[in-house]
């Protein structure tokens, strides 16, 4: 993606970019491009380092006007990109494999649970990407997308590198997709359309910041395991600090956990002395779940109880009844009870029990009360059942991937 934002015009370097990201098949056009603007940089890479050890980390820098970029790769992963844009995909084969995962006949009770919580133009939209592979308005003329993209196949047998639940709109936000300014005059309720312009203007934009002739910018790119990350940087970035570092899920038990996370990031903060507002940007996707468990939460009846009749408000506030056993309603009715937890109290909970005031003291950190970069529950709902809109918004996080359990965290230094 950086490499093309930097060579292409805004315009076509979103193009290809949103297409390499989220679609099967590419059009002949597109596909010489990234051979042009980024394979060709690749093989050269490559033919200089035949000679190096595998287990040193070469580096390869490039310039383009005002955008200096640095990768940062060991030679097997260097000749794994080679080899992933040299494949020449058959259309007939990638078309198979594609469609044995994402229309699977074993997956269809999965998928039709999916599709009930959708509205009808949604559920619309989701079939149309399944069967086409391509992120398209509705009507958009799919006959050029004749080539496979060798970015989502993998390199040897051609088979499908995505799990059959993955969806272009997971990491979006539903809001900012329906609020964008409809200039193309897509269908309102097209939400691939939506989300195609939507992506696109944010790739443009996003590739006009970097062009940007008034200032120089350097991206540095690696793929190292992120505790590793830190002793692999230049000394001069080691030295300078960051304003902000932001590494997704990892402080999850999972991954890295809360205090190895605190203890390899934040000494790379700037001190406090030169930006007081410098700051590690956690997210838990885990931690209610986890912590709802040890809770006792899952069996308690009277808890039970109280989140599907909040449920039924938001789903219908003037219904008396409790939907039947085993219909749709009644499946909505228990897929949304999660939605309506006291993530709050259980969050709290899981800090106590984890012990992030230990760490953050042992990491001369502190939890800002506060977060001033990202909401600390962005996906919460935001309306109570009644108010205006409630419904809608509650239907909206319903058909989304997201529970509302996440929970972003900010840490700055103390000292």
């Amino acid at each position: 993606m950086v490499l093309l934002s930097a060579q292409l015009p805004s315009v076509e370097a979103a193009e290809v970019i949103l297409h390499v990201w989220y679609s099967a098949r590419l059009t002949q056009g597109m596909l010489a491009l990234v051979d042009k603007y980024v394979r060709t940089l690749v093989a050269d890479v490559l033919f200089k380092i035949k000679d190096k050890a595998d287990n040193v980390l070469l580096s390869k820098k490039w310039t383009f006007g005002t955008v200096e970029v640095t990768v940062r790769l060991y030679k097997p992963q260097w000749s794994t990109l080679l080899q992933i844009l040299d494949r020449k995909h058959n259309i007939t084969k990638t078309e198979q494999e594609r469609r044995k995962v994402v229309l699977a006949p074993h997956r269809v009770d999965y998928r039709e649970r999916e599709l009930c919580y959708l509205s009808g133009s949604r559920r619309l939209c989701s079939t149309r990407f399944r069967e086409t592979g391509v992120l398209a308005p509705i009507g958009f003329v799919l006959e050029h997308f004749t080539t496979p993209n060798p970015l989502l196949f993998h390199e040897t047998d051609s088979t499908w590198l995505q799990k059959d639940s993955a969806s272009p709109l997971e990491g979006w936000s539903t809001r900012s997709v329906f609020s964008t300014p409809n200039l193309h005059r897509t269908a309102k309720n097209d939400v691939n359309g939506l989300l195609y312009f939507h992506v696109r203007l944010t790739i443009e934009q996003f590739c006009e910041r970097l062009q940007n002739p008034i200032s120089m910018n350097k991206l540095m790119l690696y793929c190292v395991d992120a505790a590793d990350l830190p002793n692999l940087l230049p000394i001069e970035a080691r030295t300078a600090g960051f304003d902000r570092i932001e590494v997704s899920n990892i402080a999850d038990e999972a991954y890295l956990g809360l205090c190895k996370t605190l203890a390899t990031f934040v000494p790379l903060l700037k001190e406090r002395s030169i930006n007081p507002q410098a700051v590690l940007v956690t997210l838990f996707l885990n931690a209610c779940e986890i912590a709802d468990r040890v809770m006792g939460n899952e069996s308690n009846m009277v808890l039970l109880s109280s989140q599907i009749d909040q449920v039924l408000r938001y789903l219908d506030p003037g219904r008396s009844k409790k939907p039947a056993n085993g219909s749709t309603e009644s499946m909505k009715m228990m897929a949304g009870k999660d939605l309506v937890r006291d993530y709050d109290r259980i969050f709290a909970f899981y800090m106590k029990s984890i012990g992030f005031e230990i760490y953050a003291r042992h990491a001369d950190v502190e939890m800002r009360k506060q977060n001033t970069v990202v909401e600390a529950w962005p996906m919460r709902l935001k309306k109570k059942p009644g108010q205006k809109g409630a419904n809608e918004e509650f239907q909206e996080l319903m058909a989304s991937s997201c529970s509302g359990a996440e929970r972003y965290v900010e840490w700055v230094r103390r000292n």
